[in-house]
Protein backbone atom coordinates (compact mmCIF):
# COMPACT_ATOMS: atom_id res chain seq x y z
CA UNK A 1 0.00 0.00 0.00
CA UNK A 2 2.48 2.25 0.54
CA UNK A 3 4.20 1.85 -2.81
CA UNK A 4 0.94 2.92 -3.83
CA UNK A 5 1.10 6.10 -1.90
CA UNK A 6 4.32 7.20 -3.19
CA UNK A 7 2.74 6.46 -7.03
CA UNK A 8 -0.64 8.84 -6.19
CA UNK A 9 2.02 11.52 -4.94
CA UNK A 10 4.07 11.70 -7.89
CA UNK A 11 1.09 12.51 -9.36
CA UNK A 12 -0.46 14.81 -7.68
CA UNK A 13 3.04 16.51 -7.74
CA UNK A 14 2.77 16.07 -11.95
CA UNK A 15 -0.75 18.40 -11.03
CA UNK A 16 0.89 21.10 -8.91
CA UNK A 17 3.98 21.20 -11.33
CA UNK A 18 1.86 21.72 -14.22
CA UNK A 19 -0.30 24.46 -12.50
CA UNK A 20 2.60 25.87 -11.17
CA UNK A 21 4.42 26.42 -14.42
CA UNK A 22 1.15 27.45 -16.43
CA UNK A 23 -0.22 29.91 -13.81
CA UNK A 24 3.05 31.56 -13.19
CA UNK A 25 3.89 31.59 -16.79
CA UNK A 26 1.18 32.62 -18.05
CA UNK A 27 -0.59 35.00 -15.05
CA UNK A 28 3.23 36.61 -15.69
CA UNK A 29 2.10 37.18 -19.19
CA UNK A 30 -1.46 38.58 -18.74
CA UNK A 31 -0.02 40.56 -15.43
CA UNK A 32 -3.29 38.45 -13.27
CA UNK A 33 -2.04 38.60 -9.77
CA UNK A 34 -4.65 36.42 -8.51
CA UNK A 35 -2.61 33.73 -11.13
CA UNK A 36 0.81 34.61 -10.03
CA UNK A 37 0.09 34.30 -6.26
CA UNK A 38 -1.09 30.54 -7.04
CA UNK A 39 2.55 29.80 -8.12
CA UNK A 40 3.80 29.86 -4.46
CA UNK A 41 1.24 27.78 -2.87
CA UNK A 42 1.43 24.95 -6.25
CA UNK A 43 5.50 25.15 -5.48
CA UNK A 44 5.05 24.34 -1.97
CA UNK A 45 2.19 21.60 -2.66
CA UNK A 46 4.80 20.03 -5.44
CA UNK A 47 7.86 19.46 -2.62
CA UNK A 48 5.34 18.21 0.31
CA UNK A 49 4.38 15.60 -2.52
CA UNK A 50 7.49 14.64 -4.25
CA UNK A 51 9.05 14.17 -0.23
CA UNK A 52 6.30 11.98 0.59
CA UNK A 53 6.98 9.74 -2.46
CA UNK A 54 11.03 10.13 -1.37
CA UNK A 55 9.48 9.28 2.15
CA UNK A 56 7.76 6.09 0.60
CA UNK A 57 10.69 4.56 -1.39
CA UNK A 58 12.86 5.02 1.76
CA UNK A 59 9.99 3.17 3.43
CA UNK A 60 10.26 0.02 0.99
CA UNK A 61 13.33 -0.15 1.50
CA UNK A 62 13.78 -0.20 5.23
CA UNK A 63 10.87 -2.41 5.57
CA UNK A 64 12.75 -4.79 2.80
CA UNK A 65 9.27 -4.39 0.41
CA UNK A 66 10.92 -6.63 -2.15
CA UNK A 67 7.24 -6.50 -4.39
CA UNK A 68 8.90 -3.37 -5.48
CA UNK A 69 11.07 -4.36 -8.37
CA UNK A 70 13.44 -1.30 -7.48
CA UNK A 71 13.53 -2.48 -4.49
CA UNK A 72 14.43 -6.02 -5.38
CA UNK A 73 16.81 -4.97 -7.72
CA UNK A 74 18.72 -2.83 -5.42
CA UNK A 75 18.68 -4.14 -2.07
CA UNK A 76 19.29 -7.18 0.58
CA UNK A 77 17.45 -7.94 3.77
CA UNK A 78 20.89 -8.86 5.45
CA UNK A 79 21.72 -4.70 4.86
CA UNK A 80 22.22 -3.38 7.58
CA UNK A 81 19.42 -0.16 7.80
CA UNK A 82 21.82 2.91 6.96
CA UNK A 83 22.96 0.74 3.72
CA UNK A 84 19.20 -0.01 2.50
CA UNK A 85 18.24 3.59 3.10
CA UNK A 86 21.19 4.83 1.08
CA UNK A 87 20.16 2.15 -1.49
CA UNK A 88 17.13 4.49 -2.12
CA UNK A 89 19.06 7.05 -4.75
CA UNK A 90 21.39 3.68 -5.54
CA UNK A 91 20.15 3.21 -8.95
CA UNK A 92 18.86 5.08 -11.69
CA UNK A 93 15.12 5.47 -10.57
CA UNK A 94 16.03 6.76 -6.78
CA UNK A 95 18.42 9.02 -7.95
CA UNK A 96 16.30 10.28 -10.31
CA UNK A 97 13.63 11.16 -7.94
CA UNK A 98 16.35 12.26 -5.39
CA UNK A 99 17.40 14.98 -8.02
CA UNK A 100 13.60 16.17 -8.37
CA UNK A 101 13.48 15.98 -4.28
CA UNK A 102 16.46 18.58 -4.40
CA UNK A 103 14.88 20.48 -7.25
CA UNK A 104 11.43 20.76 -5.54
CA UNK A 105 13.39 22.17 -2.20
CA UNK A 106 15.35 24.80 -4.50
CA UNK A 107 11.85 25.35 -5.59
CA UNK A 108 10.59 25.86 -2.19
CA UNK A 109 13.13 28.18 -1.00
CA UNK A 110 12.46 30.40 -3.79
CA UNK A 111 8.80 30.72 -2.62
CA UNK A 112 10.45 31.15 0.68
CA UNK A 113 13.17 33.65 -0.07
CA UNK A 114 11.62 35.76 -2.72
CA UNK A 115 9.30 37.91 -1.23
CA UNK A 116 11.59 41.48 -1.74
CA UNK A 117 11.86 40.07 -5.55
CA UNK A 118 8.82 41.60 -7.89
CA UNK A 119 5.86 39.40 -8.28
CA UNK A 120 6.18 39.04 -12.38
CA UNK A 121 9.91 37.90 -12.11
CA UNK A 122 9.10 35.25 -9.09
CA UNK A 123 6.22 34.27 -11.32
CA UNK A 124 8.34 33.43 -14.29
CA UNK A 125 10.83 31.75 -11.88
CA UNK A 126 8.24 29.21 -10.13
CA UNK A 127 7.14 28.67 -13.60
CA UNK A 128 10.44 27.95 -15.41
CA UNK A 129 10.93 25.42 -12.37
CA UNK A 130 7.76 23.97 -12.54
CA UNK A 131 8.29 23.12 -16.25
CA UNK A 132 11.41 21.63 -15.30
CA UNK A 133 9.80 19.69 -12.55
CA UNK A 134 7.37 18.89 -14.96
CA UNK A 135 9.63 17.21 -17.78
CA UNK A 136 11.00 15.34 -14.93
CA UNK A 137 7.70 13.91 -13.06
CA UNK A 138 6.73 12.78 -17.01
CA UNK A 139 10.15 11.15 -17.31
CA UNK A 140 9.65 9.82 -14.13
CA UNK A 141 6.67 8.67 -13.78
CA UNK A 142 6.11 7.07 -17.22
CA UNK A 143 9.70 5.39 -18.13
CA UNK A 144 11.33 5.55 -15.12
CA UNK A 145 9.04 4.71 -12.30
CA UNK A 146 10.51 3.47 -8.95
CA UNK A 147 7.32 1.94 -7.64
CA UNK A 148 6.37 -0.16 -10.20
CA UNK A 149 5.49 -3.54 -8.45
CA UNK A 150 6.67 -6.96 -9.24
CA UNK A 151 4.23 -10.27 -8.70
CA UNK A 152 4.33 -12.61 -7.77
CA UNK A 153 7.73 -12.66 -5.78
CA UNK A 154 9.40 -14.84 -5.68
CA UNK A 155 12.81 -15.13 -3.74
CA UNK A 156 14.39 -16.71 -6.06
CA UNK A 157 13.93 -14.06 -8.58
CA UNK A 158 16.42 -11.90 -6.36
CA UNK A 159 19.55 -10.63 -7.10
CA UNK A 160 20.60 -11.14 -3.73
CA UNK A 161 20.57 -14.71 -2.46
CA UNK A 162 18.99 -15.46 0.91
CA UNK A 163 20.69 -16.73 3.80
CA UNK A 164 19.88 -20.07 3.25
CA UNK A 165 20.57 -19.68 -0.32
CA UNK A 166 23.81 -18.84 0.39
CA UNK A 167 24.98 -21.51 2.96
CA UNK A 168 23.61 -24.17 0.95
CA UNK A 169 25.49 -22.52 -1.99
CA UNK A 170 28.73 -22.67 0.73
CA UNK A 171 28.17 -26.25 1.35
CA UNK A 172 28.30 -27.07 -2.49
CA UNK A 173 30.86 -25.00 -2.87
CA UNK A 174 33.30 -27.00 0.06
CA UNK A 175 31.86 -30.27 -1.53
CA UNK A 176 32.63 -29.44 -4.83
CA UNK A 177 36.28 -28.33 -3.95
CA UNK A 178 37.33 -31.50 -2.22
CA UNK A 179 39.83 -33.39 -3.34
CA UNK A 180 41.62 -30.35 -5.37
CA UNK A 181 42.93 -28.37 -2.92
CA UNK A 182 42.96 -25.11 -1.20
CA UNK A 183 42.08 -22.72 -3.62
CA UNK A 184 42.42 -24.83 -6.68
CA UNK A 185 40.01 -24.55 -9.47
CA UNK A 186 38.91 -26.78 -12.31
CA UNK A 187 40.20 -25.26 -15.90
CA UNK A 188 37.74 -22.50 -16.88
CA UNK A 189 36.48 -21.57 -13.21
CA UNK A 190 37.37 -19.02 -11.84
CA UNK A 191 37.37 -17.84 -7.85
CA UNK A 192 35.70 -14.70 -6.22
Amino acid sequence: MIPELGQLALAVALCLALAQAVLGLAGAARGDSIWMDATRPAARGQFVFVATAFGCLAYAFASNDFSVAYVESNSNSMLPLHYRISGVWGGHEGSMLLWLLMLGLWTFGVTLFSRHLPREMVARVLGVMGLVSTGFLLFILFTSNPFLRRFPVSVSRSRFPSPSQRSSAAGSMRLGRAGRGPGRQPHGVFSP
